[in-house]
């Protein structure tokens, strides 16, 4: 009797723990605690949690997780929204009242679907209507669905926010399921542009080719397409004028340090030329904008899904380009030679400074020969410390090469980042400003000891250099002012979407996008410096494009030079 009872009783234990255990995991929950995760949410998004404990936990993970990954690539507000009002969440309730993500006339509109589905019927079905019967499809409110699901939509039917949002009704109703069978693409990065945020099913997507400049304004487009024209053209200067000087260097009569000097600035220069400012015409027109939609969740590892299964109509996986390997290959290469460009160039700049202030400071202690061949040596060591440097990315997990400032590629990091950017780039540029002020010190100082004729004279081998820093700090201020910016500004951070500020965040990345023009149009500006300091140089340089005119058959002609040339 007693060894019955005792059964009965382990018997009913058991099936009471069944039952919590089964309440708990309902709907695909294996949570073995009462403490969600979001990778258990995930893993229940579009369910039904009949566990109102461990659904209020998903509800807040989920929504805040959207919250810091909305603007990337895989986070969409239609599942968003969608799951949230499956898991019956608070968090449903307050988004649709104060529609955060509301910034273009597509998400105004996926909100008045997912908030108020005859509000969104009564304002998008004429649209929707209107574009099957211009396909030669007459449909009644029942079955619309079904007709544009399978009706082959023009590209100007695709334009209407109306459609975009339909579709995913229609892939809702055909699929029973929306994930992995809709997608978005949020921009958020054209200069010149309003945010782009458009949704469409997988299948028009893949056979449409869909890609952002296609929902860019015409004033938009004009003005990237002119602003991508200027760089190619910036490009191409930078990259005739630096050769030019380093040819009339090399087939000047003499040559001293500051020659050196001007060599591996132009060096340097020369590497902005052809691989940084091309780079920037890339990234906008074909990583941003002319590239199809990264088909698949931003978190693939939670889907069974294949590529194999494309075939089939299912573009889950079905990544098109770029893929992530591929960009981040592309933006360590991109960096590498940024880097090493902007190091070496501030680098040379730091030691024809030290050159001058040398100059002036001890004229009867400097030996020219002797400077240039130190020049020779420091020049090869720095541009050996300028590779190490770039380097560092690919020997440390900790600093990488990312965006730090719309389209410029840079260390991007954490706190060593900081410390090596303080290393690396602003101690050099303390030391420039530092021994151009002492430069002007001395000069002034051997003046009153000297009389006027050595002052003109000392004053004129400070000017050169002078200048190249003037040109170089203006060049870096808008560079500065946009990162503060950036860092300072309230409605910028994306992270908080309460508080974005559309039009200020479009302000300030056209802003970073001009000052980081401006910032490598100074290596366009020595050609023109040095041709108006040195008579010399303003000779060799004509010389060289008249025979280089006069190959193709191209008259050259220029004003006659009778000035004496310039210290510099």
């Amino acid at each position: 009797m007693y060894n019955k009872l005792l059964t009965n009783v382990h018997l009913l234990f058991y099936v009471v723990t069944v039952i919590w255990t089964a309440s708990t995991v309902s709907a695909g929950n294996t949570t073995s605690t009462s403490q969600a995760t979001i990778t258990e949410c995930l893993k229940v998004r579009g369910q039904v949690i009949t566990n109102r404990e461990f659904e209020l936990q998903c509800c807040q993970l989920f929504s805040n997780r959207y919250k810091l990954n909305w603007f990337r690539e895989g986070n969409y507000l239609t599942e968003a929204l969608e799951t949230l009002k499956t898991w019956r969440c608070p968090e449903f309730e307050e988004d649709c009242t104060q529609r955060i993500y509301g910034f273009t006339e597509f998400t105004q509109t996926v909100y008045d679907r997912a908030c108020n589905q005859t509000l969104f019927e009564s304002v998008c079905l004429p649209t929707v209507f209107r574009v099957l019967s211009d396909a030669g499809v007459n449909v009644t409110d029942q079955h619309w669905r079904h007709a544009l699901r399978n009706v082959q939509l023009e590209m100007y039917a695709l334009q209407y926010p109306c459609i975009q949002v339909a579709l995913y009704d229609a892939v809702s109703a055909a699929r029973q399921s929306s994930y992995g069978f809709y997608h978005e693409t949020v921009h958020l990065n054209t200069p010149f542009c309003h945010f782009v945020w458009v949704g469409f099913d997988a299948e028009t997507i893949v056979q449409h080719s869909i890609f952002p400049w296609l929902f860019l304004q015409t004033g938009c487009k004009t003005i990237v397409s002119i602003s991508m024209v200027i760089l190619l053209i910036l490009s191409l200067l930078v990259i005739i004028g630096n050769i030019s000087v380093m040819l009339v260097i090399y087939h000047s009569k003499s040559h001293t340090s500051q020659d050196v000097y001007k060599v591996s600035i132009a060096m340097a220069d020369l590497i902005i030329g052809v691989f940084v400012i091309p780079s920037f015409a890339y990234s906008v027109m074909i990583i941003q904008l002319l590239h199809q939609e990264n088909l698949g969740p931003a978190d693939p590892g939670l889907t069974n899904f294949t590529v194999a299964e494309a075939e089939k109509g299912r573009y889950d996986s079905f990544r098109i380009y770029p893929t992530h390997v591929r960009l981040i290959t592309y933006r360590s290469m991109i960096g590498f030679f940024t880097i090493l460009a902007f190091l070496s160039s501030i680098y040379s700049l730091m030691l024809a400074s030290f050159d001058r202030l040398s100059v002036v400071r001890r004229p009867l202690r400097y030996v020219p020969d002797v400077a240039k061949s130190f020049a020779i040596k420091a020049v090869a060591i720095e541009w050996f410390i300028a590779v190490i440097f770039s380097l560092i990315p690919f020997m440390t997990t900790s600093i990488i090469y990312g965006i730090v400032a719309f389209i410029l590629v840079g260390f991007s990091g954490g706190t060593e980042t900081l410390i090596l950017y303080a290393v690396a780039l602003l101690t050099p540029l303390l030391l420039i400003w530092a021994s151009s002020i002492a430069t002007c010190c001395y000069t002034f100082s051997h003046a009153r000891q000297r009389g006027a004729k050595n002052f003109q004279m000392e004053l004129n081998l400070t000017r050169t250099i002078g200048i190249l820093v003037v040109v170089f700090t203006l060049s870096v201020v808008p560079a500065v002012v946009s990162t503060l910016c950036s860092l300072l500004l309230p409605g910028i951070l994306r992270v908080r979407p309460t508080t974005v500020d559309q039009e200020l965040s479009i302000s300030l990345i056209t802003f970073e996008f001009l000052s980081v023009v401006v910032l490598t149009c100074n290596s366009m500006w020595n050609v023109f410096i040095y041709s108006a300091r040195n008579a010399s140089f303003k000779t060799g340089l004509e010389s060289l494009y008249r025979s280089a005119f006069s190959k193709v058959g191209i008259p050259f002609k220029t004003n006659s030079i009778s000035s004496t040339s310039l210290p510099t």
